[in-house]
């Protein structure tokens, strides 16, 4: 299912609609973006400050934002944390908003209500795409490289709607035995479209169908441990389909 034309598509619809994917409401983006979950994620982090035994309040603490979209959630966190901080956390904050399309860093410098953070230094934008090899980010106001070598205090990561927006496998675990699970997307003749339009998706019809696998050990032969990932899945699991996060490893 990693391989399926499905993310590709996905990741098209990202690039065309750009800012109009929330904006327009093509996207959901209410249950991640309100007021009520920008103010526990706050709380937490002030929390998790709290008990880092080592800090240095002479550095930014790097909050990452993987898939900022509209740039909702990054205005609510920041108008939370900001007036929740506590004094005796000296905190020199670069929240740091990330995309896969450099389309939308236009609308976030642009919107009135971002804008006085990008002004005062708080808010960053970086491209970021979760196939990219190195390990580091360009912020594209200041020109720093944030990256483990140029790390001093721990990375803090956001990463609403994420996951399931990047690749996965299916599989399906029957009498003890691990089957892997394909998908077959289709669309009616007459729309005559590329088969990488997104245009393509809200005429989709996906088929699943489930074929065992020879050696779980050896399926993801370039990483073993997710080959004991598997197996202990079909040691604990009965008669269900899983999905596997494999563009998240």
């Amino acid at each position: 299912m990693s391989e399926s034309l499905l993310w590709t598509l996905q990741q098209n619809a990202y690039e065309q609609f750009g800012a109009a994917a929330w904006t327009k409401g093509l996207v959901p983006s209410y249950i991640t973006s309100n007021p009520y979950i920008a103010k526990q994620y706050a709380q937490q982090i002030i929390a998790y400050l709290r008990d880092l035994k080592e800090f240095d309040a002479d550095h930014p603490l790097y909050v990452l934002d993987i898939g900022a979209g509209s740039g909702r959630f990054a205005y609510l966190f920041l108008i939370t944390f900001l007036e929740i901080l506590p004094i005796s956390l000296p905190v020199k904050l670069c929240y740091v908003m990330t995309d896969i399309t450099e389309d939308t860093f236009d609308f976030w410098q642009a919107h009135p209500y971002l804008r006085p953070y990008f002004e005062q230094g708080i808010l960053e934008y970086a491209l970021y795409h979760h196939t990219q090899e190195k390990p580091e980010l360009l912020l594209r106001r200041s020109g720093k490289i944030i990256s483990p070598e140029t790390a001093v205090n721990p990375l803090v990561v956001v990463a609403n709607y994420f996951f399931d927006t990047i690749p996965q496998d299916l599989f399906y675990v029957r009498d003890g035995q691990l089957e892997e699970g394909k998908v077959t997307l289709s669309v009616e003749e007459e729309l005559n479209l590329a088969s990488d339009d997104p245009k393509n998706i809200t005429h989709l019809e996906a088929n699943y169908h489930y074929t065992p696998i020879g050696s779980v050990k050896s399926y993801y032969a370039d990483k073993p441990v997710l080959g004991e990932i598997l197996e202990h899945y079909c040691k604990v699991l009965k008669d269900c389909p899983f999905l596997f996060p494999s563009g998240g490893f």
